[in-house]
């Protein structure tokens, strides 16, 4: 007999089930010469029971059956508690080790079943992102270091509301007024441009939105006297009157030329 046909043999040969036991989430079979732990849908779907006569084939079909039911049920938990794109997903199962084979099949059954689409994710978290106060080119950045796909980011810039994006980086220079109150002029406007420009707004946005934002501007000279002279009021020590003006917002250098001034 051929090595061939002695191995086509081995394989048809049928193993019998000699006992079953059901735990809480497994359930280990029984044969002869050894035993195999499986979980309860690899039970049912195939249709095991004791005595029954099974193959090694088709124990190995089995194997693998339990193996990728396993992993996809981890997928499947990970997708239910977070929101994942394919890449971020992908690398999460290599992360776990599970086989190639396994992650493809995962892959293709969650897009078949519509539970991983990287363009609704993609669109989602641009809005949360504008929201946030970001800019288009924050929100390329971000879906790029996704995984997100270059079709995809450049459909979820193109369908943007407009409209929301002004509206929230109008919001956003107000608060940055608020923010950059002890600035003089000058100072003001290249911060706040600054800040938008890191936070991924094109300067012609910034431009537009500045046009309908009147910015507050305080006496600098005026305040950061009157502000020196309280200081000097509650402190003994130069060092804490400098850090009490830091501390406000002013520079140093203005800080030292007032305190040369006072002198």
């Amino acid at each position: 007999m051929k090595a061939g046909e002695i191995l086509i043999l081995n394989n048809m040969e049928k193993k019998r089930i000699t006992d079953i036991h059901i735990l809480k989430k497994k359930i280990v079979i029984y044969f002869d010469d050894e035993k195999i732990e499986i979980n309860p849908n690899t039970f049912t779907e195939f249709n095991l029971y004791l005595n029954k006569l099974i193959s090694k084939v088709d124990i190995d079909k089995l194997l693998a059956f339990d193996s990728y039911t396993k992993d996809l049920n981890y997928a499947l938990g990970l997708i239910s508690k977070y929101a994942y794109t394919s890449s971020k997903l992908k690398k999460k199962l290599i992360a776990k080790k599970i086989k190639d084979t396994n992650i493809k099949m995962i892959m293709r059954y969650l897009a078949e079943h519509e539970l991983l689409n990287d363009f609704a994710f993609a669109v989602s978290y641009a809005d949360t992102l504008i929201h946030r106060h970001k800019g288009k080119n924050f929100i390329k950045e971000k879906l790029h270091e996704l995984g997100i796909s270059e079709e995809d980011i450049i459909k979820v810039i193109q369908g943007l509301d407009i409209n929301a994006i002004s509206e929230t980086l109008i919001k956003y220079i107000k608060k940055l007024d608020t923010q950059y109150s002890k600035k003089d002029i000058i100072d003001k406007k290249n911060k706040i441009i600054n800040n938008l420009l890191r936070n991924g707004y094109s300067l012609s946005e910034i431009n537009k939105a500045l046009e309908k934002v009147k910015l507050t501007y305080i006496n600098y000279e005026s305040a950061i006297k009157r502000d020196h002279q309280k200081f000097k009021r509650l402190y003994d020590d130069n060092q804490k009157i400098v850090n009490a003006l830091r501390r406000k917002g002013y520079s140093y250098s203005k800080i030292k030329g007032v305190m040369e001034d006072s002198l």
